[in-house]
């Protein structure tokens, strides 16, 4: 009943494989619940750390990440709902400012956000990229009224 004040923002890459992993996955490949509310996606996300061949590359492609998320963003600043659901938020934190994620948390009455906050994916050709995205998670977590970290068994 509440579709209608609900916004998603879809950060996430299309699900690839990467070293016996999957990872990334957009919500609209495991439900289609996503065409009942806002659903705000850029048409393309990158995943950096399983594309790229080198540093330049893959500060390339997290750029990329930035400037179409930041468009994203700005969509749902300039009409806010009431609900927020933001999917993989992490990929944005790569390179991403953590403002502009806390001004729509905050223009929100509510949020859910996830976003990766493990060790596998820490390879990054030593840009530095694997640590900013954890401080910045760090930080967002500390934002958040209930944090939830789901560890593998």
């Amino acid at each position: 009943g509440y579709r209608h004040q609900l916004t998603v923002i879809d950060m996430a890459p299309n699900t690839v494989g990467f070293h016996g992993m999957r990872v990334g996955g957009i919500l609209a490949e495991v439900t289609n619940a996503v065409s009942e509310v806002r659903y705000l996606k850029p048409k393309e996300v990158k995943a950096p750390r399983t594309m790229a061949g080198n540093a330049e590359e893959l500060m390339r492609l997290a750029d990329f990440n930035r400037r179409v998320i930041d468009k994203t963003f700005t969509e749902f600043l300039l009409n806010p709902t009431p609900l927020l659901f933001i999917n993989d938020v992490s990929i944005y934190l790569q390179t991403g400012e953590i403002k502009k994620v806390l001004l729509a948390i905050h223009k929100s009455q509510t949020c859910i956000a996830n976003g990766y906050f493990g060790k596998k994916l820490a390879a990054d050709f030593g840009t530095g990229i694997s640590k900013r995205e954890q401080v910045m998670m760090r930080r967002l977590m500390r934002e958040m009224d209930v944090t939830i970290r789901l560890r593998r068994p």
